[in-house]
């Protein structure tokens, strides 16, 4: 006796494929050796990849994923496709994805304006946009800088656009670092020198002589440049009527002795290497007083050409530091 008949359908399902280089947000790598993700239904798959859509020489292979490619070695970009069958020999449609392989390094421009200046007060432009890439444009590129070049960079990566930068610090000649890194990764590196000078700083003291009230010492020994040190240059107006009463001189120290009593403004600028100057002021009075060791300040009046105490003397000392015993 014979069986009847059993008819069934085997219908091959359509393969759901996709292919991503490395990942599928990745639009640039360095290296030529790139991770290609194949993603597909079914059983027993096999595939095909190659940059060769004919797949010439390519054999089937069973299906893994990531698979690893070695990418055509001149920089552009890179299509890569891909096929897949499953075990009733239905092949996929043409899978492809693109990157770009970039293994150049980016040519980095950096000007400064001005290349020197001023501690704290003169604002450097520093202009990376003349900076170029083989592959990325200047919107997928990005700079950072360090300014004091210590290896720490100050700004963090940002896109390219002139940044501005006043230093606080000075030491003469200032190397700065910048990075400029592509759209694959590639990073350059540029130095850039400038010049930042600091303002001296300027202070001076003010003696006056003992036995001469009109004659005052003035030191200024205690002015400081960043760069120069004590290595400046001073010059003096006593009577504060804008008109310099010393030529440039190197003596941090100077005398002078006034015509009358009073009260005056003296003004000290100081200068340094480099021209760049400060100046400070500050009052003096000459008029007839007197101090003694122990500090004690006595009026002093003018009869004749004579000079007396307004008051009784307090001193303890002699001029030496003795007790006076009595």
């Amino acid at each position: 006796e014979e069986s009847r008949t059993v008819n069934t359908t085997i219908s091959p399902q359509p393969m759901q494929s996709s292919i991503n280089i490395i990942s599928d947000t990745t639009k640039y790598t360095n290296s030529p050796v790139v991770d290609i993700h194949l993603a597909a239904t079914g059983s027993n798959l096999q595939f095909k990849i190659s940059e060769d859509q004919l797949f010439s020489g390519v054999e089937w292979q069973h299906f893994s994923t990531p698979v690893v490619l070695e990418l055509s070695s001149s920089d552009g970009i890179k299509t890569v496709y891909a096929k897949l069958k499953n075990d009733f020999e239905i092949e996929s449609s043409l899978l492809e994805d693109n990157i770009i392989l970039d293994t150049t390094l980016p040519a980095p421009v950096l000007t400064v304006s001005p290349d020197s200046g001023i501690t704290g007060e003169t604002n450097f432009n520093f202009d990376p946009t003349e900076s170029e890439d083989n592959m990325s444009s200047m919107d997928e590129m990005l700079v950072q800088f360090d300014w004091e070049n210590d290896g720490t960079y100050d700004t963090g990566w940002q896109p390219v656009s002139i940044v501005n930068h006043s230093f606080s610090q000075g030491g003469g000649d200032i190397t700065v670092k910048m990075q400029l890194i592509d759209g694959a990764g590639g990073i350059s590196e540029l130095q850039k020198t400038v010049f930042v000078n600091t303002r001296p700083s300027v202070y001076f003291t003010a003696q006056n002589d003992t036995e001469n009230f009109l004659q005052f010492t003035f030191n200024a020994s205690s002015s400081y440049d960043y760069e120069d040190g004590e290595n400046l240059l001073y010059r003096w107006d006593f009577n504060s009527d804008d008109v310099w009463d010393s030529e440039w001189i190197t003596q941090d120290t100077i005398s002078y002795v006034y015509a009358d009593y009073g009260t005056y403004t003296v003004k000290l600028e100081i200068q340094d290497t480099e021209g760049l100057s400060s100046v400070t002021s500050s009052e003096v009075n000459c008029d007839l007083s007197l101090v003694d060791i122990d500090g004690n300040v006595y009026e002093v009046i003018q009869i004749g050409d004579q000079f007396w105490l307004a008051e009784n003397l307090r001193v303890t000392r002699y001029r030496n530091g003795d007790q006076i015993p009595n």
